[in-house]
């Protein structure tokens, strides 16, 4: 996932970087970064340098309440213009093992029951910055779109 939204933010015209250090302590899977900003870029810490960030990107593989508040709070550190929270089908797989009333479930109930529950998590962590919430497959069906080669999935963002 982290290497198909590098190829899709590069494909768009960012600056995309894996790991940038949002303050001392908290640091973002993916950031896409204005290129007219080039300071700064080999080390890619946001407090230090005059580096603007566009899109945050989180991965969440194991989408707990905790985890989804760090996330958040990460980007907020990151201070991009938009957030996102990209859930991957580890979740999915997770929810039919550690319940049984979800192991029949068709996936996409599942997503829904998972974005409801995130949906939640983000508001109360009351992030200043727009959060999107996007499954594994509303990335890469993004990354398809931008032609961009070996990608499939299907499905938009959920915006909170």
């Amino acid at each position: 996932m982290i290497k198909t939204l590098l190829e899709l933010g590069k494909k768009l015209g960012f600056e995309a970087r894996t790991e940038v250090g949002a303050s001392g302590s908290a640091w973002v899977d993916v950031a896409w970064l204005d290129k007219r900003f080039r300071y700064g870029l080999e080390k890619v810490h946001m407090w230090k340098y005059p580096l603007v960030a566009v899109v945050g990107f989180e991965v969440e593989a194991n989408a707990e309440s905790k985890q989804v508040k760090g996330s958040v709070a990460n980007l907020e550190n990151l201070g991009a213009l938009l957030g996102v929270i990209v859930l991957t089908k580890e979740n999915i797989d997770r929810m039919r093992r550690e319940n049984k009333s979800d192991a029949k479930k068709p996936e996409g109930k599942l997503w829904e029951k998972l974005k409801k529950f995130v949906e939640r998590w983000i508001s109360e962590a009351r992030p200043k910055t727009r959060i999107l919430i996007m499954t594994e497959d509303d990335v890469m069906n993004w990354a398809k779109l931008e032609g961009l080669e070996g990608t499939t999935g299907q499905g938009g963002p959920s915006a909170t």
